[in-house]
């Protein structure tokens, strides 16, 4: 049997503060959101979520007292003023692992969660949408303007090849018309 040791401040501040690490800034440029980390007890209760995603989910808290408190959120998932927050809750107290789609903000996020055996609490990973598909995006366009170039290309050789083989039967015709 292996074990480990970790507490839960170092778990919380890990969740809380250092999820700005994962902040893209070429997400910033292109107006997307960032990725944040959540962590739910058995009963859907939140034991850490960054304090500036709580209003984007549709719960309010005051920052310093859950800061100095270091302890559960005085709430779940559930407490939240969004249908689509309160059945995330639901799903992720509900399931053991999952992807769920989820919208705030008037931006898409997807949520991925497993529930940690040993201790029964779901960490979740919220991520935008388009951060997740930008990759996929970016390959879709650079495929796409080969195929135009490709397609001009094929185009402009058909083209030349057309006028050149006019040229030569209006020559061959004229030459044997003349002789």
């Amino acid at each position: 049997i292996a074990g480990i040791d970790i507490s839960l401040h170092s778990l919380t501040k890990a969740i809380l503060v250092d999820h700005v690490t994962a902040y893209d800034e070429h997400a910033s440029e292109a107006g997307m959101g960032y990725e944040f980390s959540l962590l739910l007890d058995q009963d859907g209760a939140i034991i850490a979520m960054p304090l500036d995603q709580l209003e984007a989910m549709g719960l309010s808290q005051d920052r310093m007292e859950a800061i100095q408190a270091n302890s559960l959120l005085d709430y779940s998932l559930q407490d939240s003023k969004f249908a689509k927050v309160r059945k995330l809750g639901d799903t992720m107290k509900h399931s053991r692992a999952g992807v769920v789609e989820l919208s705030l903000d008037q931006s898409d996020y997807l949520v991925a969660y497993h529930v940690v055996p040993s201790t029964g609490w779901s960490l979740g990973l919220v991520v935008p949408e388009a951060e997740l598909l930008s990759s996929v995006t970016r390959t879709r366009k650079a495929i796409n303007d080969t195929v135009l170039t490709m397609t001009r290309r094929f185009a402009l050789s058909a083209g030349i090849s057309l006028l050149l083989g006019v040229a030569l039967a209006m020559y061959f015709l004229s030459h044997r018309l003349l002789h």
